[in-house]
């Protein structure tokens, strides 16, 4: 009797018997032996699926791959030795995007205590943002916020998000109301922002209502794709 080179599955050599249950019979046993195991044959459960265990780990990469077969699903990454956000996506063949399934968010964080007298308008702080460059064209939802102080009364204050150095209207923003002079007050706002263009700049800038010098401490940008262009 001899044997397959790759999965060691028996066959009749020409000076074996013949006996066809036999052959049969251990081609058969040696066929289930060699399924779901390493070097082996691959097994589908009850869905007509791989099991997870069969699947390999899922790739971490840095860009997205082609061609494109639906169902597929990578780990798109800034940096695979120091990465700032992993997003796990699956290539949905119907619309022609990666859906984004899980994962952590893109992030930039400024501490700084910073501050502005223009009125008005949106503006730029000392230090830019925060922002974030988008790796992909797509829609993205985003959470900004910042910790604020007014040195007037009634003073209303605006963080909004918007592509680059951007006027009003901002893509989208939140408000928030200094009672009092000198009050802190912490502002929160959260957008969805579609089709997005490649390599746009998400950038947060700031604009209050009354002639004062505004204050702007412990700001953030997080970022999560909902759907990606190849």
């Amino acid at each position: 009797m001899g044997t397959t080179p790759v999965l060691n599955l028996p066959y009749p050599a020409d000076a074996d018997p013949a006996d066809v249950p036999s052959d049969m019979s251990d081609l058969a046993h040696a066929v289930e032996a060699a399924r779901g195991v390493p070097n082996g044959l691959a097994g589908l459960d009850a869905n007509g699926q791989l099991p997870g265990a069969q699947r390999g780990p899922i790739p971490l990469v840095t860009s997205l791959p082609v061609p494109l077969t639906d169902g597929v699903e990578v780990i798109l990454t800034d940096s695979i030795a120091v990465p700032t956000y992993s997003w796990r996506l699956r290539y949905n063949a119907t619309d022609g995007r990666w859906a984004y399934v899980g994962g952590t968010p893109a992030r930039h964080l400024v501490g700084t205590s910073e501050t502005t007298t223009t009125i008005g308008s949106y503006v730029n702080l000392a230090t830019l943002g925060p922002r974030f460059v988008v790796p992909k064209q797509g829609d993205y939802f985003v959470r900004f916020g910042c910790t604020v102080q007014d040195g007037a009364a009634d003073s209303q204050v605006n963080i909004g998000i918007g592509v680059g150095d951007f006027s009003a209207p901002a893509l989208g923003d939140a408000r928030g109301h200094i009672s009092a002079a000198n009050y802190f007050q912490s502002i929160v706002g959260e957008a969805y922002l579609p089709n997005v263009a490649n390599a746009a700049e998400l950038r947060c800038k700031y604009l209050h209502t009354l002639a004062s010098t505004l204050t702007v401490l412990n700001r953030y940008l997080y970022v999560t794709p909902s759907r990606l262009s190849p």
